[in-house]
C-alpha cells in the first residue's frame, strides 16, 4: 500500500467504492474510468501500491489522479476522498475535466511501464509470437529490442466475454529516437491473429501516432521502410545489416518522419495499392528535402537498392 500523508492507502478497497467498474486485475484491457472508451485502460503492476493505470487516450496516471479524471474534481478533493473524509459522490463538487500531460517523458514513463517485466522477442523462445511470425515465413535471427511479447493479455469487448490472450508489443518511436507509445498484435495462444479493428479507441490511436515509426535497428543514412511489421522483419530476416523501419498502415507511411541524417530512403510496398499511393505521397516530400528516395516492390529490386544506395554512400 502507498503511503499517503504517513497513513497507508489501500487502493484496492477505494476502487471497489469509488471506480467500481475497473476490473482490479494488472494488464486487463477494459473501459477507461476517465474517457469511457472500450479497452483501452489498464492497471500497472503495481496499481495495489499506487493506484497507477494507463489509458492509451488519456495517458498515464496514479490513483489520485483518476480519482480526479473520473468524478471531475480537484486534487484535494481527491485526497480526502483517500483520507476518509468524503463519504459519497454526492458530497463531490465537480470542476473542469483536467488533461494529463502530454511531454515527451510522460510517453517515455508510459511505455517502460507497459514493457515492465517483459522482455524482447527473442528467436529462441517458444511462443505466440514467434508461431505467428513462422506462419509468415519469418524466421528472427537475433534479438529485436522494439518487439516484446506479453504472454497474458486479458482483452474486454463490448457485448462480449472477456478473452484471454496473448500480445506482440511494438515500440513506436518518433524522430528523434524517442520512444512515445506502444502498439499491440492481439494473438491466441497458438499464434494466430485477433482482429480487434472494431476498438472505438483505434482511429484516434492512430491519428495520434502519425510520423512515428517502429525501429527494428539503429538508423543509418539508408533506411528501408516497411508498411507492415511484418514486412518488416521478412526484410530484417534478409538484410540484416540495413537499417529496417515499419510505419504501420498507408495513412502513417503518409506522414513518417525521419532525421535529418538520412539521405536515403527505400520504400518497399505492394504495386498498385493504398500503400504505393501513400508512398509516392511520402516520395514527393522527401525528395523536397533533398532525400534520394526509390520505391521497390519484392527483394531482388530491394537488394538492387541497397547496392546502389551504399554506392551513393562512398560516393
Amino acid at each position: 500500500m502507498q503511503r499517503f500523508f504517513n497513513e497507508p492507502v489501500d487502493w484496492p478497497v477505494i476502487f471497489v467504492k469509488w471506480l467500481p467498474d475497473v476490473v482490479q486485475e494488472a494488464g486487463v484491457l477494459q473501459r477507461c474510468p476517465s474517457c469511457k472508451a472500450s479497452a483501452c485502460f489498464e492497471l500497472l503492476t503495481d496499481w495495489e501500491r499506487s493506484g497507477s493505470g494507463l489509458c492509451y487516450q488519456c495517458g498515464y496516471g496514479e490513483g489520485l489522479n483518476w480519482l480526479k479524471l473520473a468524478y471531475q474534481i480537484s486534487t484535494e478533493t481527491a485526497k480526502q476522498i483517500v483520507r476518509g473524509e468524503i463519504g459519497s459522490a454526492a458530497e463531490l463538487i465537480p470542476l473542469r475535466r483536467p488533461k494529463l500531460s502530454k511531454m515527451d517523458d510522460s510517453k517515455e514513463l508510459l511505455v517502460a511501464q507497459r514493457l515492465n517485466g517483459l522482455y524482447p522477442l527473442a528467436p529462441g523462445a517458444n511462443n505466440a509470437g514467434i508461431q505467428y511470425f513462422k506462419r509468415l515465413g519469418v524466421l528472427l535471427s537475433c534479438e529485436l529490442q522494439d518487439v516484446y511479447f506479453d504472454p497474458k493479455v486479458t482483452l474486454i469487448r463490448p457485448g462480449k466475454k472477456p478473452l484471454q490472450c496473448c500480445a506482440i508489443l511494438l515500440v513506436v518511436r518518433d524522430n528523434n529516437g524517442r520512444r512515445v507509445g506502444v502498439e499491440s498484435i492481439f494473438l491466441t495462444e497458438d499464434g494466430y491473429k485477433i482482429n480487434v479493428a472494431q476498438c472505438p479507441i483505434k482511429a484516434r490511436a492512430e491519428k495520434a501516432m502519425l510520423g512515428t515509426l517502429v525501429q527494428l535497428s539503429t538508423l543509418q543514412p539508408t533506411v528501408l521502410v516497411a508498411v507492415s511489421i511484418e514486412s518488416a522483419l521478412a526484410l530484417y530476416a534478409r538484410f540484416p545489416e540495413q537499417a529496417i523501419v515499419a510505419a504501420l498502415g498507408a495513412e502513417r507511411l503518409k506522414a513518417v518522419q525521419l532525421p535529418d541524417f538520412v539521405c536515403n530512403v527505400i520504400l518497399i510496398v505492394k504495386p498498385h495499392s493504398a500503400d504505393a499511393d501513400a508512398a509516392i505521397e511520402l516520395a514527393k516530400r522527401l525528395e523536397n528535402k533533398g532525400c534520394c528516395v526509390r520505391i521497390v516492390h519484392d527483394f531482388k529490386t530491394t537488394e538492387q537498392a541497397c547496392y546502389q544506395a551504399s554506392i551513393a554512400e562512398i560516393c
